[in-house]
């Protein structure tokens, strides 16, 4: 982690690494840690994989499953759900849905604020949008300008789940 003001280095992994894989993820996923933890993992033959708190703690040294989960807002309440290999799932709890074909898009297209799963299969497009009441009302993602380019930017190459940005007063 990085001061993007200063370029100084906040924290990070102090020992050595193969090949760090350029996508990782970067979501509130744990409730036991206030903010948003980080997941990377090694690349071509690597074998160490981690996550760490908003604040530098390591968290896990194991492996998810892929080294692009994708961070969704589905259920309910303020934590991200994490979709990985065709599983939603919840960070170290139950499988909430199986999707099928090739993740290509998350994002809040509906417009209440969770998000919905887009993949791909020969000859169709799929939209997963979850059926869980909220009893909580939010604004709509693509409201915020960050956001709506994450969105935007995910149909020009590799796609990288949109955050939001921190709204100006």
């Amino acid at each position: 982690m990085v001061d993007a003001a200063t370029g100084e280095i906040i924290w990070g992994f102090k020992g050595k690494t193969t090949h760090v894989h350029s996508q990782g993820m970067v979501g509130d996923i744990d409730p036991e840690y206030p903010g948003m933890e980080c997941y990377a993992g090694e690349a071509k033959g690597g074998d160490q994989y981690f996550l760490y708190s908003a604040v530098g703690k390591r968290l896990s040294d194991k492996d998810m499953g892929s080294l692009t989960p994708r961070p969704v807002w589905w259920d309910a309440d303020d934590l991200k759900e994490i979709s990985i290999n065709n599983d939603l799932i919840k960070y170290k709890g139950d499988t909430l849905l199986k999707t099928e074909g090739k993740v290509v898009l998350v994002a809040d297209l509906i417009g209440d604020w969770r998000e919905e799963i887009v993949t791909s299969l020969p000859g169709e497009l799929r939209i997963y949008s979850t059926n869980i009441p909220a009893e909580v009302s939010k604004v709509c993602l693509v409201q915020n300008r960050q956001y709506r380019l994450g969105v935007a930017n995910a149909s020009m190459g590799y796609f990288y789940p949109p955050q939001p940005g921190i709204a100006k007063k």
